[in-house]
């Protein structure tokens, strides 16, 4: 499927990648269904890019690299 990111322009995802939220992020109701990327496999930083709307992409990252003990409770 071909979606549109304002930040990385058109892309080509696998449906399989799509992630769809169960509950919705708080202010951002509307929108469940996204796609993690990754530009650049040597960043700790990836994108969580809605395939909804093309301006909507979170900044995430995997909290390990960071904090090296964190575990969620």
């Amino acid at each position: 499927m071909q979606i549109e990111s304002r930040a990385f322009g058109p892309l080509e995802i696998d449906e399989t990648q799509v992630v769809t939220l169960t509950e919705t992020m708080p202010g951002f109701r509307d929108y469940t269904r996204f796609v993690v990327l990754q530009p650049d496999p040597e960043s700790p930083f990836k994108w969580f890019q809605s395939i909804e709307r093309s301006d909507l992409c979170f900044l995430v990252a995997d909290p390990e690299p960071f904090f090296p003990d964190y575990t969620l409770e």
